[in-house]
């Protein structure tokens, strides 16, 4: 029933957000353009704005295109399939806690994986890293529930087969990701002796599978022109690129990824460390932890967004840290109520954020921000109340229960009403202004998200010489000039003159829009 409940705080709102990431706006253009090329041959081989798209595989793109053709070209349609994504994730995680120790554990560890903030944020967006996290978490619960029927033979062989279509989904969703789950399963196997299941799973075919449901779309875009795409982003990933940064960048998004319950997954984590030994769930956590913190810090390619997948696992070491708060007359009785204490007592201050953001932004407050401050206060005194009477376990459900519905109401109405100029409202005026279209990016990196909340394919130039060439061919043409960071637009002929200037986002986005002066 609880699970089923989830669902609607997972999609509500979900299309009122405007689409600002470059990364969510590359899956619901090219789903688009996919779904209006009426070539089957695009679906194979993806373009986004008009160019082969093979930087990641097509799953995220198909699941969005097949929403678009059941419910119409939207942002609700296109996210939808990753918020559904993100329900069965919870799922998943579930099963394999509560198989790991019991349902109490099962429930905490699913409350404090809705509720935590990159979980959240990051399943209501149309990006490929939610897809990676279901099917990581699939295939790592069929692995290990394989190695625990070992003895049954059929129920095994069963069950590694699940996992070897969940890993072939992780591939086809985003490529390296497919790889945790076979590193926890070795990993796992060799901390618990069970050299059997390892045994069992190479034999089983299980990758056999996995090769066959997601090989064949890597063969096919090995006959194509267009195999060096993937080549080379193997080597984008493995060397960073622009996105080239430390590895201890993560840990700090690692306390983020877990708000507000940062406190309790540090102490979970500093009790799993210590019972290693004697509790499966604290190594099962621990080690899903390690298979993907791991390589992701070898990697130079590093962005926060890659952590989604690891999201269950310190949900779990979370929860853990409550399971033993539960066991009366503890030191972690003790330290978990301190820990839950201060994560209540400091929730006091998110009114006093939301108050002071709204008015910064608007210089007034709307209805709107009194309902978030409201419903704030109401949680947390919830919260207070029920954890002074009932202890630990009720204070964490009532926390769980009232923070699910802020974040509904924060991320699906109130954030979203901050903004005034967006994307949408740019792609909007700019339909307005120039119905006739006609657009040209200039410029280096196209706004993705102009393009899709557009709904049409906008050529690009990036260099003022074939800006010339361009306006030469096609006098009419609507030149839009986008920079980042505040920074100076590139040089623009003369014969054209500045017509619109939009500023949009957090990051000094700005668009300058020309058009010929003659």
């Amino acid at each position: 029933m609880l699970w089923v409940v989830s669902l609607p705080l997972l999609i509500a709102g979900l299309g009122t957000p405007v689409v600002q990431r470059t990364q969510e706006a590359r899956v619901l253009e090219t789903a688009r353009e996919m779904l209006d090329s009426g070539d089957w041959r695009q679906w194979m081989i993806p373009r986004l704005n008009g160019v082969a798209r093979l930087q990641k595989p097509p799953l995220a793109y198909w699941l969005a295109a097949g929403s678009f053709r059941l419910f119409g070209i939207n942002d609700f349609a296109g996210r939808l399939p990753f918020a559904l994504a993100g329900w069965l994730t919870l799922a998943f995680v579930y099963r394999f806690a509560r198989g790991l120790l019991d349902q109490r554990f099962a429930l905490f560890t699913v409350a404090i994986l809705l509720t935590s903030y990159m979980f959240y944020v990051h399943f209501r967006l149309a990006e490929t890293d939610s897809l990676a996290a279901l099917f990581v978490a699939a295939a790592i619960y069929w692995l290990w529930k394989a190695a625990s029927e070992i003895r049954a033979r059929r129920s095994s062989l069963i069950s590694f087969h699940l996992a070897g279509v969940a890993i072939a989904l992780a591939v086809l969703a985003k490529g390296p990701p497919g790889l945790f789950p076979v590193l926890f399963f070795v990993a796992w196997t060799i901390v618990e002796r069970n050299w059997e299941a390892l045994r069992r799973f190479a034999t089983s075919g299980a990758l056999l599978t996995t090769a066959v449901l997601c090989g064949w779309w890597f063969l096919y875009v090995r006959t194509s022109p267009y195999a060096h795409v993937l080549r080379d982003e193997l080597f984008i990933v493995a060397g960073g690129e622009d996105h080239r940064q430390p590895f201890y960048i993560y840990f700090p998004q690692l306390l983020r990824a877990t708000a507000p319950w940062t406190g309790l997954m540090i102490l979970g984590l500093i009790c799993a460390i210590r019972d290693w030994r004697l509790q499966p769930a604290a190594r099962a956590a621990l080690l899903w932890l390690g298979v993907i913190l791991l390589p992701l810090c070898v990697i130079r390619n590093r962005q926060n967004h890659y952590l989604v997948p690891l999201t269950p696992a310190l949900a779990m070491l979370a929860a853990y840290a409550v399971y033993k708060g539960l066991q009366a007359g503890t030191r972690e009785a003790s330290a978990a109520s301190w820990v839950i204490g201060i994560t209540i007592v400091a929730s006091f201050f998110a009114p006093i954020g939301v108050y002071w953001f709204a008015r910064h932004q608007n210089g007034f407050l709307q209805t709107l921000d009194l309902v978030v401050i409201v419903l704030l206060l109401s949680a947390v005194l919830a919260a207070a109340s029920l954890g002074r009477r009932h202890g630990l376990g009720a204070a964490v459900a009532a926390y769980a229960a009232g923070l699910s519905l802020c974040l509904v109401v924060m991320f699906g109405r109130w954030l979203p009403s901050l903004h005034r100029i967006t994307h949408r409202t740019v792609a909007a005026d700019l339909r307005e202004a120039f119905p006739d279209g006609g657009y040209r990016f200039y410029g280096r990196d196209p706004s993705f998200p102009l393009i899709w909340n557009l709904r049409q394919v906008v050529p690009t130039v990036d260099s003022e010489e074939a800006l010339r060439r361009a306006l030469k061919d096609a006098p009419e043409t609507i030149v839009i000039a986008q920079t980042k960071n505040n920074r100076p637009p590139p040089t623009i002929p003369p014969q054209l003159k500045q017509v619109r200037e939009f500023q949009s986002g957090d990051e000094g986005m700005t668009f300058r829009i020309y058009r010929s002066g003659e």
